[in-house]
């Protein structure tokens, strides 16, 4: 049986911003930590083949979303889908009230994450507008 992700709906601005939200290191630790899950073998492994064989580093890999889904899709085949949803699982736990549809029956990631960084961005422009200090 196979399930489909359409909608998520994520808590972000509760009645004050309080800080910036660093979408790189929200990307970056959501990875690292699913990765985390497959074994910390399995992580250093992926970290290895994405650097030499599609040439992303760590730290790069928010700059590449699109070829970061494929590169888990040629390495784990069709349960990649399972780790893009835990991906997911772990960006709406990071960050507050985000809501996101889709038309696509099929879960995109790369969709998910330009919608994530365009809210992040108003986010931000909001909270840098407000004076705070």
């Amino acid at each position: 049986m196979t399930q489909t992700l359409t909608e998520l709906t994520i808590p972000i601005i509760t009645s004050k911003i309080e800080t910036t939200i660093d979408f790189e290191t929200i990307i970056t630790k959501a990875i690292d930590e699913t990765l985390a899950t497959l074994g910390e073998n399995v992580k250093q492994s992926v970290y290895v083949q994405l650097k030499n064989n599609f040439g992303i580093r760590k730290e790069e890999i928010y700059l590449n979303i699109e070829l970061f889904t494929k590169a888990l899709e040629i390495m784990f085949g069709k349960s990649s889908l399972l780790i893009k949803i835990k991906i997911i699982s772990r960006l709406h736990k990071q960050v507050g009230t985000f809501s996101f549809k889709t038309e696509k029956r099929e879960l995109c990631l790369e969709e998910y994450v330009a919608a994530l960084q365009a809210y992040i961005d108003r986010q931000n422009m909001i909270y840098k507008s407000l004076d705070y200090s």
